[in-house]
């Protein structure tokens, strides 16, 4: 049993609970006896983060990041910073790596260092499989995923609606003429699946409504040049009128490869990241909506300090930026396909 399940056995809030904790100041009588009976009954041992909210003495916050030289982490990061700073708490920043063993150790760490809550920035902070790691954790403090979902007591998520983004804009590239599509990716994040379940529903939409369209999603693993290289090779053989990266970097290397093979093919990116904004010609991107994505875990995570009640999975709605890459002809959502 831990802070958060005390004060609901109590009937009040965490703060409430840590203030009876740390002394019982602006508590009533009955109020203080309350709480202290269920953590008698509860053999409730008060962790660091019950004495941060009583005496204000962490006000630390851990962030955890795969690669914080990935340019578009490194802009979560910069937002998290400033939002947690302006709310009057110290930053501990890790990068994790995307091993598994190494995202558990560094976890366990930063739990040592007695923050007062975690987040986790990006889908590459959650497993496919086993997110035990996370769990154990939240039982502990708060732990806040960006981008992610792992459902479990004390986890608040706030994630993008990917899958969502990414099917309308098969139907919009369907209903402006192209009718083989390809979606290029390099890791199958949490993130990354929810795109391509997005992408296999737009193709099973757009056929069910008559459009001879088909697509195939192509994994290349590796950094720019080594996407760039294959996604050549593959295109050499495997020519398409439409393509979806997963991810702006994505997008660029196979705009490079297409411009090598003399293709001009309708492309779109996703993150709206300023890779998107600098390629030549401008990428039209599915933006995923960072910055309130990182603003509202940081007020959810506020608002959480101060007894109140937050959702557990925030879901955001994706924006289409229309560049030069791909201009649309119908908007999903608005006509019917052609």
């Amino acid at each position: 049993m831990n802070i958060y399940d005390i004060a609901q056995k109590s009937g009040v809030s965490i703060a409430t609970v840590s203030r009876v904790i740390n002394g019982g100041r602006s508590v009533s009588p009955k109020t203080q006896e309350t709480v202290l009976r269920v953590i008698q009954e509860a053999g409730y041992t008060p962790n660091a983060f019950a004495r941060g909210l009583g005496l204000n003495t962490m006000r630390q916050i851990g962030l955890l990041v795969s690669d914080v030289a990935d340019t578009y982490y490194a802009n979560e990061v910069a937002m998290l910073e400033k939002a947690l700073r302006k709310a009057g708490f110290d930053v501990l920043l890790r990068c994790t790596g995307t091993e598994t063993d190494k995202k558990k150790e560094t976890l366990a760490q930063m739990l040592k260092r007695h923050v007062d809550a975690v987040i986790l920035v990006g889908s590459s902070m959650q497993e496919q499989d086993d997110n035990s790691h996370i769990l154990e954790a939240a039982e502990q403090i708060p732990v806040i995923l960006v981008n992610g979902c792992v459902k479990g007591k004390n986890i608040i998520c706030v994630r993008c609606d990917e899958m969502e983004g990414v099917r309308c804009c098969v139907r919009d590239m369907c209903s402006s003429g192209c009718r083989s599509l390809l979606f290029f990716y390099h890791t199958l994040s949490f993130s990354c699946r929810q795109k391509l379940k997005g992408f296999q529903l737009g193709l099973k939409e757009c056929q069910e409504k008559g459009t001879p369209a088909k697509g195939s999603d192509v994994c290349i693993p590796g950094g720019f040049d080594e996407i760039m290289a294959s996604a050549e090779n593959y295109l050499r053989e495997h020519p398409a009128d439409g393509i979806i990266g997963a991810d702006d970097m994505t997008a660029v290397a196979v705009q490079k490869a297409t411009q090598k093979l003399g293709q001009m093919v309708p492309l779109v990116g996703i993150n709206n990241s300023i890779l998107s904004k600098a390629a030549t010609p401008a990428i039209s991107s599915i933006d995923n909506m960072a910055e309130t994505m990182c603003t509202t875990a940081i007020k959810n995570l506020l608002d959480l300090f101060d007894g109140k009640r937050v959702p557990e999975d925030t879901v955001v709605s994706p924006e289409f930026i229309e560049r030069e890459s791909f201009v649309r002809k119908s908007v999903c959502g608005q006509e019917e396909l052609q």
